[in-house]
């Protein structure tokens, strides 16, 4: 946590600013779980559960950003990108239907 420290309350500071201030903006946050430099599975999902972990190919975030952009149910929406496949407890997601 502490090599991302800065990082993670710069962010925080950002989003808390965009919901504050930017009500009427067409706006979507994803927040990715732990990034791999691996290929994609193809099996990654978009999930409003806060409390999503797990880790994700950069891959995969990048195709979830394209179908979120695309999709006015994401409008104004803070969701999670998790790939369920790569689950090493088995915990499973209700996905985010765009």
């Amino acid at each position: 946590y502490a090599v991302l420290e800065k990082a993670l309350k710069d962010k925080t500071k950002a989003e808390n600013l965009l919901l504050k201030y930017y009500t009427n903006s067409d706006y979507t946050i994803i927040r990715p779980g732990g990034l791999v430099n691996e290929d994609a599975s193809g099996k990654a999902i978009l999930t409003a559960d806060k409390m999503s972990v797990g880790s994700i190919a950069r891959k995969d975030v990048a195709d979830l950003v394209l179908d979120a952009l695309y999709s006015k149910k994401c409008s104004q929406k803070i969701l999670h990108a998790v790939d369920p496949s790569r689950a090493k407890d088995g915990k499973t997601y209700e996905a985010f239907e765009l």
